[in-house]
């Protein structure tokens, strides 16, 4: 089974997220996640994260700001839930 996600690019059906457990629109993603049907730390969201900055390339100036202002908003809030679920502390390499 694949365990990478692929984005789907149309506008108007959103970003789309394929994983090895779940496959639908990112808005779909959020409600199991955040309706605690999806266990947070079972989401691959390096993976969602990747493909989100590949959909938002793809679409180009056809992206609102406002989606991807939201997009940032929710992938922190993730981030923050899976610190507080699992205790691993939040790092990036990219900024030291």
């Amino acid at each position: 089974m694949n365990t990478e996600t692929q984005p789907e690019q149309t506008q108007q059906s959103g970003f789309q997220v394929r994983l090895s457990n779940f496959e639908g629109p990112f808005d779909l993603l959020l409600q199991l996640i955040f309706g605690h049907r999806l266990d947070v730390t079972e989401v691959a969201l390096h993976q969602v994260t990747d493909d989100f900055i590949a959909y938002t390339k793809a679409i180009g100036p056809l992206m609102e700001l406002d989606e991807t202002t939201a997009f940032l908003v929710v992938a922190a809030t993730l981030l923050d839930l899976v610190h507080k679920r699992t205790g691993v502390p939040l790092r990036c390499s990219r900024f030291r």
